[in-house]
């Protein structure tokens, strides 16, 4: 059945955008197909992609939070301002988004507000990237009158297809000319024998090729999926491993995810000898047992049933099974995502509310249809730029719910031979062969493995290729270098699990940090050969110092506004993390080493081998911590002199000053502009400079960048903190410093080295 398309009131009718008055043009494929081709402007980045935007003529959109009873009013004759309403009232009260800062304060407080509509095309997606991407979203920035914060709603964008009276063979799909990805009604994939065959297909196909991870791996429990009832079996019966479907879904709010039944030692007992009522499952794990069935598979791993969620003590069930994940997830037949789903109370296969629009091409009249909008998410301070690559852009289409910001999640599907991915529109099946849409393989989609389509079986490639990973990796302790692929790793970690000003933390409860990347450390150490006692905070001796050298990297990182609250944040309870691990942190990476380039660092002659302690929270070495620290021996100097430092018998008078396009970074410059040092900080000044001459340069050794032609002294800006003993002083890291030759006045490092002492000290 057609959907009826909203009525509109008048300055809702810019959604029916009229592609000619915006300078759309006609272009054609290779095959003669027309689409439509519009400007890029407002945004646009040098070498990067282009965004068109479509906005709301004038400023008619303003209202009152956080009844918006004006919107109430116009809703009554205008189908796109009732649904606006209703998301934001839904928004307002979800506790899902408590956790956001400032979100749910922002909508429910007493003012006046304007809302900012528009469009979002990708301008750039065929000419440059040959990806079918044109029209991306609808976003509604809402602004309160003299504020600065901007709250932004996203909302998707579906083509619906309504043939014009008498068809024709020669009509334009909507789809096709405004480069929207053709979307699949996820509620009828069960009914549609063709899309069943084709995920089976898939499914065995690799499965016959890549097996699992661990033949002889099996769950200590699992849900048996009857044709008409379910219920939870021990695995240690069967004469084999089982095939099995893991569920990799997110359970929500603290609310949410309480009222999700679950198994726990009371009832565990019972789970065994009676059916499980299907009526009390949530949303999610109803679908995931239907898909189940769909793919005749006959049984299902479920956390919240598989698991006794109330032995979480050291050494009990909850934190045995944490430090199996990759195991579980990697011996699964498949695993099944809920990427649509924010929540275990949400199916990830019920569409969720809509609105139509109507469309008609002025370009090609016969171009006509529906736009179906769906709300995606809502984020403090968004940033156009945060999608700004064509393969973020084909990721945030079909995912962009909660399960994309989760740390559990990252590593469930980084751990699975073959996932299952439930969209917003569409299917998407991983494996190590690539990955693909219901629609196709998604060729032109190579560079998708850093956003986690391509990433499945990593770590069980690496345990059938055991001995070969520390050749690979290029470790040698002699010289601390090596370590990439588990550098990679972090970074793709650490992009869930951080903590950010514009969207919930990875964790609900933070001191699962360590659990959740336990089992890949794990698997890591097995492939590399390493001793699980090398493990320390997310970093490992054999790597180190290049481990320690991560920089922070994304401008929504939720860490300290100044040098002070930096200080404290490894203080803070509970626990998580040392200030030299990136764990404390947001998305890191390892610019300084860009492992991909071929380039190698080398370690000070005089340093002696870090020599870590850690202190864990249960009984799994690689699991959470209360307590590490980094005792090193190595040279330490003070930043040189704000107002003269001595380079080749000249006093030459120095400054500090910010980059202008990324103010965490730092540059220590003469006043004929040569670069002396340059400081990338661990905590956001947000456009503040402060006095950095009380921190000292701990250096760490030489870094070769190969691919740059470049080489130079690389280490950690740390502060002086309380808590050393002796004459071992106790410092905190504060961020990372690099010297790069070509840049600095000759003689300034050898003078600056000369200078330096030799110091025993403690990393806190």
């Amino acid at each position: 059945m057609t959907p009826q398309a909203a009525q509109l009131c008048e300055r809702c009718r810019f959604l029916e955008f009229n592609d000619k008055n915006e300078g759309g043009e006609v272009a054609a494929r290779r095959n003669g197909e027309e689409y439509l081709v519009l400007p890029k402007r407002w945004y646009s980045q040098a070498d990067g992609p282009g965004f068109w935007v479509i906005r709301v003529p004038g400023d008619d959109y303003t209202d009152t939070l956080p009844s918006l009873p004006g919107l109430e009013v116009s809703a009554r004759s205008c189908g796109f301002c009732a649904f606006l309403r209703q998301t934001i009232l839904v928004q307002a009260a979800n506790d899902a988004v408590a956790p956001v800062e400032g979100t749910r304060a922002f909508l429910n407080q007493q003012s006046e507000c304007s809302f900012d509509v528009y469009w979002i095309w990708f301008s750039e997606g065929i000419e440059k990237y040959d990806l079918p991407l044109g029209l991306l979203c609808l976003k509604v920035d809402i602004r309160i009158t003299g504020g600065d914060d901007i709250l932004t709603v996203t909302f998707g964008a579906e083509a619906i297809e309504t043939p014009s009276p008498g068809g024709g063979s020669d009509d334009l799909d909507v789809s096709s000319w405004l480069r929207i990805p053709p979307g699949l009604t996820l509620t009828d994939w069960m009914a549609d024998e063709d899309s069943v065959r084709w995920a089976r297909g898939v499914i065995d196909w690799c499965s016959s090729d890549h097996g699992h991870a661990t033949e002889s791996f099996r769950p200590k429990r699992l849900i048996e999926i009857g044709d008409n009832s379910i219920k939870l079996v021990r695995s240690d019966s069967f004469d084999q491993p089982p095939d099995y479907a893991a569920l990799s879904y997110c359970w929500g709010s603290e609310v949410e995810a309480r009222a999700q039944l679950k198994t726990d030692s009371s009832e565990a007992e019972l789970r065994f000898s009676t059916a499980i009522d299907e009526q009390r499952l949530p949303r999610a794990v109803k679908d995931a047992v239907a898909t189940a069935r769909a793919l005749s598979m006959p049984y299902l791993w479920v956390d919240a049933l598989c698991v006794r969620q109330d032995q979480r003590g050291p050494g009990e069930d909850w934190e045995e099974h944490a430090g199996l994940t990759d195991k579980i997830y990697g011996n699964s037949t498949v695993t099944i995502g809920a990427l649509a789903a924010s929540s275990c109370q949400e199916s990830f296969l019920v569409p969720q509310p809509a609105v139509y629009i109507n469309y008609r091409s002025s370009l090609r009249p016969k171009v006509a249809g529906m736009l179906k909008l769906d709300f995606v998410d809502i984020l403090m301070n968004d940033n156009l730029g945060n999608h700004n690559s064509p393969q973020t852009q084909v990721l945030w289409a079909n995912t962009l719910g909660k399960w994309n910001m989760r740390g559990w999640t990252d590593v469930e599907q980084l751990s699975s031979t073959r996932f299952l991915g439930f969209g917003r529109r569409n299917l998407i099946i991983s494996c190590p062969y690539g990955s693909f849409y219901r629609e196709g393989p998604l060729t032109s989609f190579h560079s998708l493995s850093q956003y986690g389509l391509e990433r499945t079986r990593l770590l069980s490639q690496m345990d059938k290729t055991v001995g070969s990973l520390e050749e690979e990796e290029g470790v040698n302790e002699e010289n601390g270098s090596g370590g990439a692929v588990w550098r990679q790793i972090v970074g793709w970690y650490s992009a869930r699990t951080g903590k950010f000003h514009n969207r919930p933390p990875g964790f609900s409860d933070m001191t699962d940090t360590f659990h959740a990347l336990s089992s890949m450390a794990r698997s890591y150490a097995a492939a590399a050969g390493f001793p699980e006692s090398d493990y320390a905070a997310g970093l490992w001796r054999q790597s180190m110092p290049g481990d320690l050298l991560w920089t922070m990297n994304d401008p929504h990182a939720a860490i300290a506004p100044d040098l002070d609250s930096l200080l404290l944040v490894s203080y803070a309870e509970p626990y998580i993390a040392p200030s030299w691990s990136w764990a404390n942190r947001g998305k890191v990476s390892f610019d300084l080493l860009n492992d991909d380039d071929g380039n190698r660092y080398t370690l000070m002659p005089g340093y002696d081998r870090l020599k870590p302690h850690v202190v864990h929270r249960g009984a799994d070495p690689l699991g959470a911590i209360t307590h590490a620290e980094l005792r090193i021996t190595a040279l330490i100097a003070d930043i040189p002199s704000p107002h003269m430092v001595t380079v080749e018998r000249e006093e030459l008078t120095v400054t500090i000053t910010m980059t202008g396009y990324k103010p965490r970074i730092w540059v220590l410059v003469t006043e004929s502009g040569d670069h002396l040092w340059q400081f990338n900080l661990d905590w956001d000044p947000e456009g503040k400079l402060e006095d950095p001459f009380g921190l000292r340069m701990l250096v760490l050794g030489w870094f070769d960048m190969a691919a740059e032609g470049q080489s130079g002294l690389a280490g950690l800006l740390v502060a002086g903190v309380e808590g050393g003993k002796g004459n071992t002083r106790a410092y905190k890291r504060v961020g990372v410093f690099r010297s790069v030759d070509g840049e600095q006045p000759r003689g300034s490092v050898d003078r600056f080295l000369a200078g330096a002492e030799q110091e025993r000290l403690v990393l806190l």
